[in-house]
């Protein structure tokens, strides 16, 4: 008689790689490029502010104290001070990483730092147009390329945004800024980040799950 040949056996499932153990108590800050940090525009505005970067046939513009804020979030990843909490910085955009690079690298003085581009949001059916977006967090703490925010949870994670819809699954790791649009290039002065640095300097102190801080002194423009 023909002995049937044994099925073959099923191959253990793949288990992904732990996340890392990061020492410091960390604070993962996330931030929007477009409309937060930089304006983008197809034109050179008429106005007396040049246009920080001019690629891919966009002109962006970088928002007052952009890179004072992105130079403080760097500086604040090699604190040794006992106490205070260690940054771990990275940009989360909708745009794609070729279109965002330009100005990230701007912003960071040629330093290298990761992008989450448009593959770590999700659409929102809910949005007023068809290519509307909304931030996909568990994506992005899930990710192994790029890696910075491997590892970090709802309890240590703080975005900045000009979009409350955009993290409306979040509400309680966003700092919501006004847009920084063509108006707000065309008038020039404008604070909203200085406040921003302020506000973080401030958590970067606290021990506990960032979203007891920001529920009990929400951020306000304006406001210390």
């Amino acid at each position: 008689p023909v002995v049937p040949t044994p099925p073959p056996r099923p191959r253990p499932a793949v288990k992904p790689a732990p996340p890392p153990i990061r020492p410091g108590n960390p604070i993962l800050v996330l931030a929007d490029l477009n409309g937060t940090l930089v304006y983008r525009s197809k034109t050179r505005l008429s106005c007396t502010t040049a246009p920080a970067v001019v690629a891919n046939g966009m002109h962006y513009y970088a928002r007052p104290g952009a890179k004072d804020l992105v130079a403080f979030l760097l500086q604040a990843a090699r604190t040794t001070e006992e106490g205070r909490r260690r940054v771990v910085f990275a940009f989360y955009t909708s745009m794609r990483e070729a279109n965002a690079r330009p100005m990230a690298d701007y912003l960071t003085g040629g330093r290298r730092v990761d992008v989450y581009e448009r593959k770590f949001n999700k659409d929102d059916p809910s949005g007023a147009n068809d290519y509307d977006t909304m931030r996909d967090l568990p994506k992005v703490w899930a990710s192994t390329r790029p890696a910075a925010a491997r590892g970090f949870t709802e309890r240590n994670t703080v975005t900045l945004d000009d979009s409350e819809r955009k993290m409306r699954e979040f509400p309680d790791n966003v700092l919501v800024l006004p847009e920084y649009d063509e108006a707000s290039v065309l008038k020039g002065e404008d604070e909203a980040l200085d406040y921003a640095k302020a506000y973080l300097d401030m958590l970067l102190d606290e021990e506990g799950d960032v979203r007891e801080t920001l529920g009990e002194r929400p951020f306000r423009v304006g406001f210390l």
